[in-house]
C-alpha cells in the first residue's frame, strides 16, 4: 500500500472524501439537532425532547453564568426553561413557550430533572455540565 503525503492528499481530496461538499442551502436545511423519547410514567406517556440550538444553549449558559444579573434563577426555572424550549412534537416544534415556564415549574421536579438531563445530554453537555449548572 502506498502512503499519501500531504500534497497528494490535497490533490486527491475530492476523490478521497467520502462525503460531498455542502452548499450553504444544504447546511441550513440540514436537520442536525438530536432527538430522544423519554418515558414519563408520571405523566402517563412518552415525551419527545431535542437538543438545544446554539442560540438556546448560549441563552441558558448566560442565564446561569456566575455574576450574571439573571444568575439568580432557580434550579427549577432553568430546568423548566430547558423543557419549555426542547419538549417538541413529532415535527420538532416546541410544545411550550416562555410564558409556560412558571407552569412547568409546578410539575414534578424529578420529571423536570429527567427531561432536562436528557436535553443537556443531547446538547453535548454531560453529567459534569449538569453538576456545574446546579452549583451556579
Amino acid at each position: 500500500m502506498v502512503a499519501l503525503n500531504d500534497a497528494m492528499k490535497d490533490a486527491f481530496a475530492d476523490v478521497l472524501s467520502p462525503l460531498p461538499g455542502l452548499t450553504r442551502e444544504a447546511i441550513l436545511r440540514a436537520i442536525d439537532l438530536k432527538h430522544a423519547t423519554v418515558v414519563v410514567p408520571e405523566w402517563g406517556g412518552n415525551v419527545r425532547v431535542r437538543g438545544m440550538t446554539a442560540a438556546e444553549r448560549d441563552a441558558m449558559l448566560a442565564a446561569v453564568a456566575p455574576g450574571a444579573e439573571t444568575s439568580k434563577r432557580s434550579d427549577s426555572q432553568i430546568k423548566a426553561y430547558l423543557c419549555a424550549h426542547c419538549i417538541v412534537d413529532a415535527h420538532g416544534a416546541s410544545l411550550f413557550a416562555d410564558d409556560d415556564i412558571a407552569l412547568l415549574q409546578q410539575k414534578n421536579p424529578q420529571v423536570l430533572d429527567r427531561l432536562a438531563n436528557e436535553v443537556l445530554r443531547l446538547s453535548g453537555i454531560g453529567e459534569t455540565g449538569v453538576e456545574v449548572l446546579e452549583k451556579n
